[in-house]
């Protein structure tokens, strides 16, 4: 049977020297392309074969995207002048960057300009957010860095600033992918610096290459007058996005350029606070902007200085270079929960910051907005190193919380006896008590913020009594029994008539909770 006879798309002589056989294509379905793509990868290793392709057909791409450029020049040529459309493979020859291949079809009379989408394969783009919609020749070719077909399409009369369906032009694709000559080329040929795409994540080619940290491209870009306080929708400037990510060179690249140190990031985060949340390289970045003159007592949106985020993320190196400086506020507390540093540091249980913030002259006897120090802070996370700097700094042993709390309740409740044992050696009140009226109405949260867990029926049930709990009563109801019983042997041998008081009250037998007591505790506590 004739070649010209059959009615095939495409005809293939394949592969094996030894065998030959031959593979009728009926339809362009998913398995014939799949294997067609099989079929160009493997040309340049095949000793035989032979291709005849129908000029109209959608497998042309596929050749100049799979097979190698002298394959795809070699088949080209022998369409001669048969009618085709040159524009429907342009794009893909140029992300193959086949030079000469986009020379013929240019020849052949195809639009440099045209858009054209090319299967995901091998060859898909690196950023996909950029290749979800038709792109030009030189946008693909700048994004694959091809500095001579870039060259070539420019002197064609392609359009420098040609945009994308998303808004990125050809120097966008060359800047987020780092082809430092590409960028110049383009620019160069007058490229236009300013132009932000219409997504979210694409801002100038300045922001672009400082968020991902391409040094040289960015001090071209400068040097060519780039707006360094341009970048995305006007919430985020390059110098921004560069501290966010870490990067300690670019970030002093654009400061020494004049950058802005002292804009907020949407309002809210100064630059200081984008450095020690980064969590990358924050000391020299802090360092750097500290010199730079911004104020490290300046409040994000919830009130916390750059000294709170250090204490809390545990950046140790921050928080000595912080309170080294002059004027810095050690004791400057949250708009909503009143907290310090210290309280934080307290909280995430670091002796080292802690004595570090106690050492720099930080007050350890502030209330939070619950009227707890940083002693009840460190004793509620059993941190008895903590609590032990704290309580050697002159810290309030017996202060009480917005319910009458002491640092001796929390260490009874969570049932640390080395911590109970400490505290009474360094005079606690065994006898302080936590009152507070159980009413109706009355919110729960008020008890759960110790974890005490009222029974649902408690209010319901209309107890108006006034409940008065010691530690001892709190280690009882929890059934700790090592810190209950050194309560009660240190009540014994400090307060010798609390003794004698409870013996001649009646307790329960069960827990040992004096009577006054067991009625509010046994509706309160599960």
């Amino acid at each position: 049977m004739a070649l010209e006879t059959v009615a095939t798309e495409i005809l293939l002589l394949i592969f094996n020297p030894y065998e030959l056989s031959f593979w009728p294509f009926n339809s362009v379905t998913r398995r014939n392309l799949i294997n067609w793509q099989l079929v160009c990868r493997r040309w340049n290793k095949v000793l035989s074969e032979r291709i005849i392709v129908n000029v109209n057909s959608k497998i042309l791409g596929e050749l100049v995207q799979y097979a190698t450029k002298d394959v795809v020049l070699r088949e080209l040529k022998k369409l001669g002048e048969s009618k085709f459309d040159p524009n429907s493979i342009f794009v893909t020859a140029a992300i193959r960057g086949y030079e000469d291949v986009v020379q013929l079809l240019i020849d052949k009379g195809a639009d440099v300009d045209a858009e054209g989408v090319v299967s995901r394969g091998r060859w898909r783009l690196r950023w996909r957010w950029r290749w979800s919609g038709p792109s030009t020749a030189i946008r693909v070719a700048s994004l694959y860095g091809h500095v001579q077909l870039v060259k070539q399409l420019l002197n064609a009369g392609a359009d420098v600033d040609k945009r994308g369906w998303d808004g990125a032009s050809p120097l966008h694709c060359a800047v987020c992918n780092g082809h430092t000559s590409v960028v110049r080329l383009l620019l160069e040929h007058g490229a236009d610096m300013t132009t932000n795409g219409l997504r979210r994540n694409i801002g100038t080619p300045l922001y672009d290459a400082a968020s991902r940290g391409y040094l040289g491209i960015v001090k071209l870009l400068l040097d060519r007058g780039a707006d360094i306080e341009i970048g995305v929708d006007q919430h985020e400037t390059p110098l921004q996005v560069a501290i966010r990510n870490g990067h300690k060179s670019m970030v002093k690249a654009l400061v020494d350029k004049g950058a802005n140190v002292k804009v907020k990031y949407w309002g809210r985060d100064t630059t200081l606070h984008l450095a020690i949340k980064c969590k990358k390289k924050v000391k020299g970045i802090v360092q750097l902007l500290l010199k730079k003159g911004v104020d490290a007592n300046e409040r994000d949106d919830r009130g916390w200085t750059a000294l709170h985020w250090a204490t809390s993320l545990g950046w140790k190196g921050v928080v000595r270079l912080l309170i080294r400086k002059e004027n810095v506020e050690k004791n400057c507390q949250a708009s909503w929960d009143r907290r310090t540093p210290l309280h934080l540091a307290a909280a995430e249980s670091n002796p080292t910051l802690v004595k570090l913030l106690v050492e720099s002259g930080a007050d350890v006897d502030i209330c939070d907005r619950m009227g707890w120090t940083a002693l009840h802070a460190a004793t509620d996370k059993c941190c008895k190193q903590t609590v032990r700097i704290l309580l050697r700094n002159s810290a309030k042993i017996n202060a009480k919380g917005a319910h009458g709390e002491t640092a001796l309740h929390i260490a009874a409740y969570h049932g640390h006896t080395a911590l109970v044992l400490l505290l009474l050696d360094y005079g606690a009140d065994i006898e302080a008590g936590m009152e507070a009226d159980i009413e109706a109405g009355m919110e729960e949260r008020a008890f759960k913020e110790l974890g005490f867990k009222l029974r649902k029926n408690a209010i319901r049930r209309g107890v108006k009594k006034q409940v008065k709990w010691t530690a001892l009563d709190i280690a009882n109801a929890k059934r700790y029994m090592g810190a209950t019983q050194l309560l009660r042997e240190k009540a014994g041998y400090v307060y010798p008539e609390i003794l004698s008081n409870r013996q001649h009250s009646s307790t329960s037998p069960e827990t040992g909770i004096m009577d006054e007591h067991l009625e509010g505790l046994e509706r309160l506590f599960i």
